[in-house]
């Protein structure tokens, strides 16, 4: 009986030298592990600024040139569209400077340009055949006909319905962490993988996502 006791008391012992799981390698604030959908937080002391969970930390993220971080849409928008209310003011007396930046800092594309052009119209070409006269012979010359080429119409760009019904979610898996790609079947968005999840952003305005350039245009 006695050496039964003893293994107990060895056993609570060694029990309440065990070391607890460490909760310190996580924001609280992020999701661990990912849910599957993006969670961001706005930056508060600048509004070109964004945190974006990744594997249960916040990752700084940085709008382009020119574009804000838009609370309510979750996505980087114009400057002019953008009430920046959640920056704390500088001369706030509590804490005189923000705190270090995070060290993992992905840059968004560069700021979209965008590219105007005019094609020139073909000038309409008019063709017709007229039978010259013979000596004391009346002819009777045709009318001429006037044949001209219609302009040419503005080509719309094309929605991919096939790609449409592509499942973006696994295109990051095998992606380097800031890679770019195209959304599947909609040239408004853009795919940003982020440690090999993805992450859908809408172009602002009326641009369109340019691959070879990695720029909304």
């Amino acid at each position: 009986m006695e050496g039964i006791l003893a293994v107990y008391i060895a056993f609570l012992v060694a029990l309440g030298n065990a070391i607890p799981f460490e909760y310190g390698d996580h924001d609280p604030d992020c999701p661990f592990p990912d849910s599957g959908s993006a969670v961001y937080y706005p930056y508060p002391y600048d509004c070109s600024k964004f945190y974006e969970c990744a594997q249960g930390k916040k990752v700084l993220m940085r709008c382009s040139p020119g574009l804000f971080w838009d609370v309510t849409l979750n996505n980087c928008n114009d400057e002019y569209r953008v009430t920046c209310s959640q920056v704390v003011s500088s001369t706030t007396t509590d804490r005189s400077s923000p705190p270090p930046e995070p060290t993992t800092q992905t840059t968004s594309p560069p700021p979209p340009t965008t590219t105007t052009g005019t094609t020139p119209r073909p000038e309409p070409t008019t063709t017709g055949t007229t039978t010259t006269p013979e000596p004391k012979t009346t002819v009777t010359s045709p009318r001429p006909t006037e044949t001209s080429t219609s302009q040419p119409t503005s080509i719309q760009p094309t929605t991919n319905t096939a790609a449409s019904t592509i499942d973006p979610s696994g295109l990051c898996e095998d992606q380097p962490n800031g890679t770019y790609l195209p959304y599947p079947g909609d040239r408004k968005k853009f795919i940003e993988c982020v440690y090999h999840h993805t992450h859908v952003f809408d172009c602002p305005g009326i641009t369109f996502w340019d691959q070879s350039i990695l720029n909304c245009v």
